[in-house]
């Protein structure tokens, strides 16, 4: 996750006259590794101590969250990029920087639950602790 928050985070040197070797390239790639390492492991988490009968439930209730939280965090996402273009209509890029720690901020939030949930210990049905 910190993979993706960099290469969020390298949005910040995107302009207008961006270029794409030097700004988009390296975004695309470092979230591509990301992604690759981010989300396998979000679905291992999801299904770890899950009975197999159950597997296919927790799955689906991981990606059913995954989409909202994505449709959620689009919308914000959008709302606050676009507040920033209204404020300053004369600037292409004005609402870009706030957009863009709208989403890293969201995904470094998304690493600290991870970090604080990842010790705390499972309890099982008919567990009594």
């Amino acid at each position: 996750m910190l993979l993706l928050a960099a290469s969020y985070a390298l949005f910040f040197r995107a302009g207008p006259d961006t270029s794409f070797l030097t700004v988009i390239l390296p975004v695309m790639v470092l979230n591509g590794a990301g992604t690759a390492a981010t989300f396998p492991a979000l679905n291992m988490s999801a299904v770890a101590g899950i009975p197999d009968r159950e597997q296919g439930l927790a799955g689906a209730l991981l990606n059913t969250f995954m989409q909202i939280g994505g449709a959620v965090v689009l919308a914000l996402v959008t709302a606050v990029a676009e507040a920033g273009r209204r404020a300053n209509p004369a600037d292409p890029m004005a609402g870009q920087g706030a957009g863009t720690a709208v989403v890293v901020g969201t995904v470094l939030a998304g690493l600290l639950c991870a970090r604080l949930l990842r010790n705390t210990p499972r309890t099982t049905q008919g567990d009594p602790s």
